[in-house]
C-alpha cells in the first residue's frame, strides 16, 4: 500500500527524517521526487531509502539522509566509561566530558543534507551537537537531569529519561539484628543508581555473601513495591549433643510370619550379662561451624551439649572413659534391666523355686526376680527390675520396673498387673493391664488394655484394648459376636494429663473471671483513696483525719497489688494448663499414623477407634483388614 510520508529536516540541516505509518512503504521514485523537492543532495543513505520500500507493520522514523558537521581544533573527550557504550546511567551533575584543544586534527569545514557549506568557528566544538539535557559549562560538559546518557551517529549527544524510573539516590540499607542480611525497599518504578549503591554498601561495610541477583534488580528497578536482598550471610552450624546408644534392647522382641500371624519364639526373657560387658556407649558432642555475617565478622557456633554418664548408671554399672567416648559398662555379672528413666541397672538374679504363697509371703525387691511356679491369688510381687514367671498369675498384684514375662496365663481377677516396660504372656483373662507394649501368644479375652505402646495377640475377643502406637491381631472378636473395643493412637497417660487439665481449665476459668473484675474493682477504689488524699491534703483538714485518709489509701493499694499477683499467678497455671491441652492435641494428630491390623477375620460388634474421636461400628463381618485414617475417617 503506498501513501504520502512526511519528510522532516533537523534544524541545522545535518540530518533528514521520514515518518512512515506502519503497514505502509513507499515507491523508491515517490521517495525520490520527495527528496528532489526538499533540495536533499547530500549525504544519502542507500540501505534506509531501500528499506523505506519495504512494508513494516510498526510505525517508522527512518533517517535518510546525514549531513557532515563542521571540525575544529576543540572538541569533546568522552570520560572513559562512556567510550564504547550505547546508553549509560547518569544522575544530574556527573561529568561526561572534557573540553580539549586538538591540534593534531585538521579543521574542516562541515555540510548540510541540502549541500551547503558550514564554516569551522575555531572557538567552538561543531563536530557534536547537543541539547538543554547536558550542561557545557567552562571545560566540562555535565549531565544536566538524572537519566541515561546516549550517543546518535556519535555527533548527537544527549540524556534521555531512564526507563528504570525513578532513581533513588540516597537508599536505606538495613542490616538484620543477627548480621546475616542486608536489605533495601524499593517503591514502584524505583531503581539505585550503581555507583551510590556500590558507596552504600562500603559505606556499611558489608563486604560478604553479595547477592548478584538482588544487587541487578536493585540497579535495573522494581515495577511494584518490593524489599530487596542484597546479601546474605553464613549462619553459624551450633554443634550436635552428644548422644546414647544402648548396646542391649529391653524390649520384648518377636516377629510376624508371613501369613500375619505372630512368633514369640524370638522374645526375650531376662537378659543376663557378663562382667565388663557394654551395655552402652556415649558419643561426644560436636564443635559446630563458625558463620559469618554480611560485614564479615565471625560468628561463633555453640558446641554441642554433653551427655552426663551418671545419668544413665544405676546399681551394677559404671563409665569409663575410652578416647573421647565413653562406655558404660557392668560390674558384675547379673541381670540387665533399663528403667523408663533409662537408667541402667545390673541386679544379681531373685530366685524363688516354686510359687509365691504363704511359704514365701509377698515378694518386694530391687532385684530382678525369676519365679518358677505361680505367683497365687491374694499375693503381691514387686519388683524394680524384670520379673519372670514360669507359671501363671491368679488373681494377685504385680507389678514391674522393667518387663513382665509370664510363660504361663494371667487368669481372671480384681488385681491390677502393670509393667513400666513390656507384658509377655501365654494368654490373658478378665484382667487390667497397663505395660508399654502388650505381647500374647494366644488369646486377650475380656480384658481392659492400657498400652502406651502397641498390642500384639493371636485374638483379641471382648473388653476395651488402647494403645499408643499399632494394633495387631489374627482374629477380632468371635463368632457368639460379644462387644470388642479396641483403639490405636490414644497414649492413656497421656490422656490422663489431657482430662485433668481439662478439668483443671473448667474450674479455674470462672475464678479467673471473679479475679479480673475484683482486680479492677480493687485498682479503682485505690486510685479513688488516692486521690481523695491528695485533694485533702492542700485543706484544712484535722493531722490524725489526714492520717487515717492516707492508711486507708495505702491498704487499699496493697490489696489491689494482692489481687494483681494472684490474677498473675492464676493466668501463669492456665499458660501451664493450656501447654498440656496442646501438647496432647498434638501428639494426637500423630494418632493418623496409627494402623489396626487384622490378618484374618474380623467379625460383627466390633467397634474400631483411631485417636481419640473417630470411631467406627462394625455390624457386619470381614476378613483380613487395615484399619487407617483418612481425612478423619476410619477405612479399611
Amino acid at each position: 500500500m503506498v501513501m504520502e510520508a512526511q519528510l522532516t529536516l533537523s534544524e541545522d540541516c545535518l540530518r533528514a527524517t521520514i515518518d512512515i505509518p506502519g503497514g505502509y512503504h513507499l515507491e523508491l521514485q515517490t521517495l525520490r521526487q520527495m527528496v528532489a523537492d526538499e533540495g536533499i543532495r547530500f549525504g544519502l543513505i542507500p540501505e534506509t531509502l531501500l528499506e523505506a520500500a519495504v512494508v513494516d507493520d510498526q510505525d517508522r522514523q527512518l533517517t535518510i539522509a546525514r549531513g557532515k558537521p563542521a571540525i575544529s581544533h576543540w572538541r569533546w573527550r568522552m570520560r572513559p566509561e562512556y567510550v564504547g557504550e550505547l546508553a549509560v546511567p547518569v544522575i544530574k551533575g556527573q561529568v561526561i566530558a572534557d573540553k580539549v584543544h586538538d591540534e593534531t586534527r585538521d579543521e574542516q569545514p562541515g555540510m548540510t543534507v541540502t549541500g551547503n557549506e558550514l564554516p569551522v568557528n575555531a572557538d567552538e566544538i561543531t563536530d557534536v551537537q547537543i541539547d538543554d539535557t547536558l550542561d557545557p559549562k567552562g571545560d566540562l560538559l555535565r549531565a544536566a537531569k538524572d537519566g541515561i546518557f546516549v550517543t546518535e551517529h556519535s555527533y548527537r549527544w544527549r540524556v534521555d529519561d531512564d526507563p528504570r524510573g525513578k532513581p533513588n539516590k540516597d537508599p536505606v540499607l538495613f542490616i538484620a539484628d543477627d548480621g546475616l542480611s542486608s536489605w533495601v525497599r524499593l517503591e514502584a518504578g524505583q531503581f539505585i543508581p550503581t555507583e551510590v549503591l556500590q558507596a552504600k554498601l562500603k559505606e556499611k561495610g558489608i563486604v560478604f555473601g553479595l547477592n548478584p541477583a538482588g544487587i541487578q534488580q536493585a540497579t535495573n528497578g522494581v515495577q511494584t513495591a518490593e524489599t530487596v536482598e542484597l546479601a546474605h550471610g553464613n549462619a553459624p552450624e551450633n554443634g550436635k549433643d552428644g548422644y546414647l546408644e544402648y548396646q542391649l534392647t529391653s524390649q520384648i522382641a518377636y516377629e510376624m510370619r508371613s501369613d500375619g500371624t505372630v512368633d514369640f519364639k524370638a522374645a526375650n526373657p531376662i537378659q543376663e550379662v557378663q562382667e565388663e560387658q557394654i551395655l552402652a556407649q556415649i558419643f561426644p558432642p560436636t564443635a559446630g561451624t563458625l558463620g559469618m555475617s554480611v560485614r564479615g565478622d565471625l560468628l561463633d557456633a555453640k558446641a554441642g551439649n554433653e551427655v552426663n554418664p551418671q545419668r544413665y548408671c544405676g546399681p551394677g554399672v559404671y563409665a569409663v572413659t575410652i578416647g573421647k567416648d565413653i562406655q558404660i559398662r557392668s560390674e558384675r555379672d547379673g541381670v540387665y534391666n533399663k528403667l523408663v528413666n533409662g537408667k541402667l541397672q545390673v541386679r544379681e538374679l531373685l530366685l524363688i523355686d516354686g510359687d509365691v504363697d504363704m511359704k514365701t509371703g509377698h515378694v518386694e525387691t530391687e532385684f530382678p526376680i525369676r519365679i518358677t511356679g505361680d505367683i497365687k491369688a491374694g499375693f503381691t510381687v514387686k519388683s524394680s527390675c524384670d520379673i519372670q514367671v514360669d507359671g501363671s498369675i491368679e488373681d494377685a498384684r504385680v507389678s514391674a520396673q522393667g518387663n513382665l514375662q509370664v510363660k504361663g496365663g494371667i487368669l481372671p481377677g480384681q488385681s491390677r498387673v502393670k509393667a513400666h516396660g513390656d507384658v509377655h504372656a501365654r494368654f490373658i483373662e478378665q484382667r487390667e493391664i497397663k505395660a508399654r507394649s502388650v505381647l500374647v501368644i494366644s488369646s486377650l479375652r475380656h480384658c481392659t488394655v492400657y498400652s502406651t505402646g502397641e498390642v500384639v495377640a493371636q485374638d483379641i475377643v471382648g473388653g476395651q484394648i488402647v494403645a499408643a502406637e499399632n494394633i495387631n491381631v489374627v482374629e477380632l472378636g468371635d463368632e457368639i459376636e460379644q462387644a470388642t473395643i479396641v483403639q490405636a493412637g490414644v497414649d492413656p497417660r497421656s490422656q490422663a494429663v489431657f482430662d485433668k487439665a481439662v478439668a483443671d481449665k473448667a474450674l479455674i476459668m470462672p475464678d479467673m473471671k471473679r479475679l479480673q473484675n475484683a482486680v479492677l474493682s480493687a485498682a479503682s477504689n485505690a486510685n479513688t483513696a488516692a486521690k481523695k488524699v491528695s485533694q485533702l491534703s492542700g485543706q484544712s483538714v484535722a493531722p490524725k483525719q489526714l492520717k487515717r485518709m492516707a492508711k486507708e489509701a495505702r491498704d487499699a493499694l496493697s490489696f489491689s497489688k494482692e489481687r494483681q499477683a494472684e490474677l498473675e499467678n492464676m493466668q501463669a497455671q492456665l499458660i501451664d494448663i493450656e501447654a498440656e491441652i496442646e501438647r496432647y492435641e498434638t501428639a494426637v494428630s500423630q494418632s493418623a499414623k496409627c494402623t489396626i491390623q487384622v490378618s484374618r477375620v474380623v467379625h460383627p460388634n466390633v467397634e474400631v477407634r483411631i485417636g481419640r474421636h473417630a470411631k467406627k461400628h462394625l455390624q457386619r463381618g470381614n476378613g483380613a483388614a487395615i484399619f487407617r485414617l483418612k481425612e478423619g475417617l476410619i477405612v479399611y
